[in-house]
């Protein structure tokens, strides 16, 4: 009871207080609100608690952050007019937060957003400007600029839209680029061009032929490539490093040899090195009465110092006299002119650990003169049981051909450089079967013809001479060295019968011919072994035969284990200018087919029938050719097509001012890349002779002729070789049919005055040099 007490009572209590507080406010009434009012309460405590929070909760946070915002919150509502109404204040809050405050905050709200915007555009238009220093050749960008500038939203807009295609066309552009770069690796003039839209290069499709024109441009870059590559300065460099490497090896092999050799030598051998000598001295010619001793104390000391010297050369004569097979050995032995040794030589190869073997079988070999045949097959059986083919040592056996008939490799010589091409040319038939390359160039050589044959009229032989041929060489000779052409010539003289020849033409030149003139011209008379591993300027060839009853016996190529043959070939090979065959033979009466000295006569006599197919090639210059030349006859150039130097042939030769330019045309026939190795080859060798060069490639020329002669002028510039007008200037006496009337003459003047009885001719003084014509000079 107490409970429900207190329960009224409260109901009460609340009842009055919501009717004096409440009801006032408008508030419902609650009479008739049942027996439990609280119910009725309970529906508007969420709007009192509002109300009662609405300060604390709403109005004060606006309050604080207008504050924070720098609002001047007190200043707004002091702008309210006083109220003097009992809720005056709130009326004024009222009015303040719901009638002013909402249109300040949207004008502070737009404030704001312009002041963003204007900052926005501020950074854009710097922006802009940046762009525009780097870029302001752009259409875009000056657009874009200017909408900014002027603050056009229409033109903004169309602007913004443009670059937005743009934009979206970048791809097709980075392609584009990408593209480009990759054709710029290989055709950059190509892409330059499609990158500025040159021509048909801007349009939207590919130009017609596009695939041939690449072709075109490829190769056309390819020939530019190459015409950038100067043949003769790669030529001059590998020339000039060959030299280089050469000269340093052979100075590093001289002193790591030398150095070696100071090394190992002892005090005990330098000793006995200059005993030897000494020794050697003494012995002088070997006649003395203490000679043999003294040989003999010699090879003692020699078995001592031998390795002080590294190389020794001596005849085979003094090896076997200075040396012991038995305790003398070499790392290397070679035996020269081995053609010409017989096997007395063994002795020199035994001492060898390697032996090198030079010689030529085609030439003069042993003869083994006075052998007795059955002795040395004695010897053979008795010795030389299971040795390898023991029956060819005899007395003609050569060390060269033993060499041969051991299996060792042979390396054969080809090049040739001692004789004129018309002179070497019967050898390299007779003997080499044409494989021998000439390669003397005698364009310079004054003593002509090259070949000479000569006719005498002989009575006979008389002791082994003709003494017709014999006083018709010694007069030839003696006429050639009274002219001009022959001042420097050195003279050989050869008998293809017998010394008895040689030995009588020699004592015609010493008896006409001072001892100074004779010791000048370096004269030699003798047979061909004489001869071999000699030379001369001038040979004369005495054949000393004479004419018969009836043709003379055949002699062969073959004959006498090819003996002749090989005479023959050292004979006509000894001449360097000039050959001359005195015969006393007419070779299609007194001599048969087949004999080798009709063979050489008929040579003398038409050599220019010797000539081979390969030298007889056509000699017309192609069109590179021709052109070229016309280029360098305009300009006033003398040039000479299709020059023959040897077994070779230069394309066109500039001469002037005694001076030569071999210009070579490369690309054409004869110089193309499949023989490239060879045509360089060929050209170093001419260098070597003398001989300078410049190249035209015929895909330059064809290309541009003019650029591609100005290396050529430049060259000849460099040579100071003039240019003397395109009229060739013919030398006064081109085949020396001149040179050789002359000198024929004036032997015949100088065996008339032989003849004379001394009292008539009295001393022979040689005659004044023959004046002939020089061309009107």
């Amino acid at each position: 009871l107490q409970a429900l007490f207190q329960l009224q009572s409260a109901r009460a209590d609340l009842a009055g207080r919501w009717q004096r507080q409440m009801v006032v406010l408008d508030a419902p009434d609650m009479n008739g609100s049942g027996s439990a009012p609280e119910q009725f309460y309970k529906r508007h405590v969420y709007q009192m608690r509002q109300a009662l929070q609405w300060y604390p909760d709403i109005l004060q946070p606006l309050e604080n952050a207008l504050r924070q915002q720098g609002f001047l919150w007190e200043g707004l509502v002091a702008e309210i007019p006083i109220s003097m109404d009992e809720h005056g204040d709130l009326l004024r809050l009222r009015e303040a937060v719901q009638g002013r405050l909402p249109a300040i905050l949207r004008a502070e709200s737009n404030r704001r957003v312009y002041a963003r915007n204007e900052a926005t555009l501020q950074k854009l238009h710097q922006y802009i400007q940046q762009v525009y220093s780097t870029n302001g050749q752009s259409e875009m960008v000056q657009k874009l600029r200017e909408a900014i500038n002027t603050r056009s939203i229409p033109h903004y807009e169309f602007v913004w839209k443009r670059l937005a295609e743009l934009y979206q066309r970048q791809s097709a552009l980075l392609l584009r680029h990408e593209l480009l770069m990759k054709l710029e690796k290989g055709a950059p003039g190509w892409a330059a061009a499609i990158r500025r839209r040159d021509g048909i290069h801007g349009h939207y499709e590919i130009p017609a032929h596009i695939e041939e024109a690449w072709l075109w441009q490829q190769l056309a870059a390819e020939l530019d490539r190459r015409s950038h590559i100067s043949l003769e300065t790669l030529q001059e460099r590998i020339v000039l490093l060959n030299a280089n490497l050469q000269k340093t090896t052979i100075a590093l092999v001289e002193k790591k040899a030398w150095a070696a050799q100071v090394q190992r030598t002892t005090l005990e051998q330098r000793q006995a090195l200059q005993g030897w000598k000494e020794t050697m001295r003494k012995v002088g010619k070997g006649t003395g009465k203490r000679a043999p001793r003294l040989q003999a104390e010699a090879r003692k000391l020699i078995s001592i110092c031998q390795t002080a010297v590294p190389v020794w050369i001596m005849p085979l004569s003094h090896v076997v006299q200075n040396f012991d097979p038995q305790r003398n050995r070499f790392d290397v032995v070679i035996i020269d002119e081995a053609s010409q040794s017989d096997i007395k030589a063994l002795a020199a190869i035994y001492m060898g650990h390697q032996i090198i073997v030079v010689g030529d079988d085609e030439q003069v070999t042993p003869l083994a003169v006075g052998q007795d045949t059955r002795d040395t097959e004695r010897l053979i059986d008795e010795h030389l049981q299971g040795i390898p083919n023991a029956h060819l040592y005899d007395g003609k056996l050569s060390i060269y051909a033993l060499a041969k008939t051991s299996g060792f490799e042979i390396i054969c010589l080809r090049e040739h450089f001692r004789c004129v091409t018309p002179i070497i040319q019967f050898s390299n038939g007779l003997s080499y079967n044409g494989k021998i390359k000439p390669l003397r160039d005698d364009s310079n050589v004054t003593r002509r013809p090259p070949l000479v044959p000569y006719r005498v009229k002989s009575s006979g032989i008389t002791g082994d001479v003709n003494e017709e041929e014999a006083q018709t060489v010694a007069s030839l000779l003696i006429a050639a060295t009274e002219q001009p052409e022959y001042r420097d010539a050195t003279f050989g003289v050869i008998s293809m019968v017998k010394d008895a020849q040689a030995l009588r033409i020699d004592t015609l030149l010493r008896k006409y011919l001072s001892l100074d003139d004779y010791d000048r011209k370096k004269i030699l008379c003798g047979d061909p072994a004489q001869f071999q591993g000699d030379e001369r300027d001038v040979i004369f060839l005495s054949m000393v035969d004479t004419p018969g009853e009836g043709p003379l016996t055949l002699r062969t190529e073959d004959g006498n284990d090819y003996m002749y043959k090989k005479r023959y070939n050292v004979a006509a090979s000894r001449a360097r200018d000039q050959l001359w065959v005195v015969h006393s033979l007419d070779p299609d009466i007194d001599l048969k087919t087949g004999d080798i000295r009709k063979r050489l006569i008929q040579y003398a006599m038409h050599p220019q029938m010797s000539i081979s197919d390969a030298e007889a090639e056509q000699k017309t210059e192609s069109e590179f050719e021709e052109r070229v030349m016309k280029r360098l006859l305009q300009a006033g150039y003398h040039v000479i097509p299709q020059w023959p130097v040897g077994a070779y042939r230069i394309d066109l030769v500039v001469e002037g001012a005694g001076k030569r330019l071999a210009l070579e045309c490369d690309g054409d026939r004869w110089h193309t890349l499949e023989n490239l190795d060879d045509d360089m080859a060929r050209q170093a060798i001419l260098e070597r002779l003398g001989w300078r060069f410049v190249r035209i490639r015929g895909s330059q020329f064809f290309r541009d002729p003019e650029k591609a002669m100005l290396p050529v002028f430049a060259r000849l510039r460099e040579l100071e070789i003039p240019a003397e007008g395109t009229q060739s200037s013919v030398p006064p006496d081109p085949t020396g049919q001149v040179l050789k009337e002359a000198i024929i003459r004036r032997a015949t003047e100088l065996r008339r005055e032989w003849d004379q009885p001394l009292s008539q001719a009295g001393s022979i003084v040689p005659a004044v040099p023959v004046r002939r014509s020089t061309g009107g000079k």
